[in-house]
């Protein structure tokens, strides 16, 4: 079975480019090596220098009080970080973040779980078991019955 030359051609011409950093065979054009991930782009001519800003002079005054640090209440006071509640409201540093959606959980049937006594979680249990019981009890009479 004779080759084609022509591929043989192409082949030799795509394994002739080398990295110059580990040598290992690149396809023509590559931007990279993906032996060494060495760049092989042409590296982009530097930009015209640019003069630096001048800064605006600064008036030379005495020393200036900086303000500590702070958080803003909802209140609007400022409090500092150094306290953990709000010093005209009381407000807890993180309580903006904790607002009231709704209930944690709400069924369809049985409504907010939160406010359910511990008899009505155990009934709600034991009918939610049952009825998984009596579904997996009677998923192989309806899976022969669909396949019939």
């Amino acid at each position: 079975m004779a080759l084609d030359p022509s591929v043989d051609d192409d082949r030799t011409a795509a394994r002739s480019t080398r990295c110059p950093a580990c040598g290992a065979g690149l396809r023509a054009g590559a931007p990279w090596c993906t032996q060494c991930w060495r760049d092989l782009r042409a590296p982009e001519p530097d930009p015209a220098p640019v003069a630096p800003p001048v800064a605006p002079p600064v008036p030379a005054a005495g020393p200036t009080a900086t303000a500590a640090p702070s958080w803003p209440c909802p209140c609007g006071a400022s409090n500092d970080l150094a306290h953990d509640a709000c010093a005209t409201c009381g407000a807890g540093l993180f309580d903006a973040l904790r607002q009231d959606d709704g209930p944690a959980l709400a069924l369809p049937v049985l409504g907010e779980v939160a406010g359910l006594s511990k008899v009505q979680i155990r009934a709600a249990a034991v009918v939610l078991l049952v009825v998984l019981l009596a579904a997996l009890l009677a998923a192989p009479a309806l899976v022969g019955a669909l396949l019939t």
